[in-house]
């Protein structure tokens, strides 16, 4: 019976989360989990389920009679109307991971570090964020020329409703926060990874290989990537490749021929974008690469 409640808990949360994600975009969660926030008097998780149904319908998700008997059953303590909106919350996020909180943090401590005294600030996100990576497919509310302004709104919109201090400042729980609610529209950590990268200016590729590299590399030489690690890397990446090429490839990147690549290195080598066009440059009926092969993705 536990399992059969808890199934029917994921099964109403992912049709919550895709209906809001087709009528409301990725903020559409967010703007649901404060208003459920609101309505919590008490503070203990638990509003009633005719304020649950009133929030999804002004959500614009009409639940039917049924349903909502379905949605009181497994949200419900059966003492009372009362739901856990806290349990429903907490299925919609199960797509959270640690590769999405370290993007996360790592875009937190470069914002911060260009405020002063390392207190980011909404003025702060708001010069440094890209409006152009909210588009139409996320947030069906932008249109035409105006989007980026549309965009900045919508962003702006999300900071001042949210943040708890007077001071403008974005604690780390808030930024969290904020991304949590967003990644429940991101099927794939890649999407989100790209997604939050874009959003600041940053190269996805290049987070994802200083990532690569850092778990790669030995803990003695955080900095440095020896020919063996090199060759795990690589198998761990899918690459069909001898011994013998996986050395070539190292020495292409090994410009100071002092037997280790650096992490510069390896980040301006492009290596993760080279796993994507290996198939493109290695054509033979062998798929073996050649030098020139190796010189001509790395290029």
């Amino acid at each position: 019976a536990k399992n059969t409640i808890e199934l029917e808990r994921l099964y109403f949360a992912k049709r919550i989360v895709r209906q809001l994600r087709q009528s409301s975009g990725i903020y559409g969660i967010r703007t649901l989990r404060l208003m459920l926030h609101s309505m919590d008097y008490n503070g203990d998780g638990m509003i009633s389920s005719h304020a649950l149904n009133g929030a999804l319908t002004q959500m614009g998700i009409r639940l039917t009679e049924e349903q909502c008997r379905a949605m009181t059953s497994c949200l419900g303590t059966g003492e009372d109307d009362r739901v856990d909106y806290v349990i429903l919350l907490s299925n919609c996020y199960r797509n959270w991971t640690k590769k999405r909180e370290e993007v996360v943090a790592e875009i937190f401590d470069i914002l911060s570090a260009k405020c002063e005294g390392r207190m980011l600030t909404v003025n702060a996100l708001m010069a440094h964020f890209k409006p152009q990576a909210l588009t139409p497919d996320l947030l069906p509310e932008l249109e035409g020329d105006q989007s980026h302004s549309q965009s900045s709104a919508a962003f702006l919109k999300q900071w001042v409703d949210s943040i708890g201090g007077t001071d403008g400042v974005v604690t780390w729980l808030e930024f969290a926060c904020h991304y949590l609610d967003l990644s429940v529209c991101f099927q794939t950590d890649a999407q989100f990874v790209t997604f939050v990268c874009h959003s600041w200016g940053k190269d996805a590729d290049e987070w994802l290989a200083k990532q690569v590299f850092c778990h790669f590399a030995q803990p003695d030489s955080s900095d440095m990537l020896e020919i063996e690690d090199f060759r795990e890397m690589l198998s761990s990446f899918g690459f069909d490749i001898t011994k013998d090429e996986a050395d070539v490839w190292f020495e292409t990147l090994d410009e100071d021929r002092q037997g280790r690549v650096t992490l510069e290195q390896f980040i301006s080598s492009k290596v993760l974008k080279a796993r994507k066009m290996w198939d493109e440059f290695v054509t033979n009926e062998h798929h073996s690469a050649s030098k020139q092969d190796m010189v001509n993705i790395l290029q």
